[in-house]
């Protein structure tokens, strides 16, 4: 990967991003507070001019695929967009794009796409959740040092559920549930 990521890279993104949105919550964060060490940014201008930086590229190294980097971006144009996929892809290489619908197309019209995907962001309403307590689930450490709840059997997870990543505003959760227990709130509770 490049050099680390600077304050000085992410302070220029701040603008092109809306720390508010949902919508915008995981570019935020691989942007803004991924391990700078596993991040590279491009920006568009570079380097910034008067105005500021008006597109972006972060490929980020996570752990949910060690071979394939995400990626997310902004771009004012198609052609601007082109620029960035040349400065911060490798030909051949998989990526995992993480983009907003509107800029799907300029992923589709200038890379190879295989099993295009759309995701939903949904925003948790605190006044209306009402967690299960389950005197089963069990609190572990995950690999990444992150907490993970589970309900177990033995040797085996029948329920989990974690963060995947967080910022100072959003988070993104997993929760998992074994089919043969679906059905018994176990995925409530391992959330709460």
């Amino acid at each position: 990967m490049t050099s680390p990521v600077t304050n000085a890279q992410r302070d220029l993104l701040r603008p092109v991003l809306d720390d508010h949105s949902p919508a915008d919550a995981l570019a935020v964060y691989y942007a803004l507070y991924h391990d700078t060490n596993r991040t590279a940014i491009f920006l568009y201008p570079e380097p910034a001019d008067a105005a500021g930086t008006s597109g972006f590229l972060v490929r980020a190294q996570t752990g949910q695929d060690l071979f394939r980097p995400l990626v997310t971006y902004r771009a004012p144009s198609p052609e601007v967009a082109l620029k960035l996929f040349r400065e911060g892809l490798q030909a051949g290489r998989p990526y995992y794009f993480t983009v907003p619908l509107d800029l799907a197309g300029q992923v589709n019209k200038h890379l190879r796409v295989s099993d295009p995907a759309i995701h939903r962001v949904y925003q948790l309403a605190w006044e209306h959740y009402q967690p299960i307590i389950n005197v089963f689930v069990t609190r572990v450490t995950a690999p990444d040092g992150l907490s993970r709840y589970e309900v177990r059997r033995g040797d085996r997870a029948y329920a989990s559920a974690g963060v995947n990543w967080h910022s100072p505003r959003y988070a993104e959760l997993y929760v998992y549930v074994d089919p043969s227990v679906r059905g018994r709130g176990w995925g409530k509770s391992v959330v709460a």
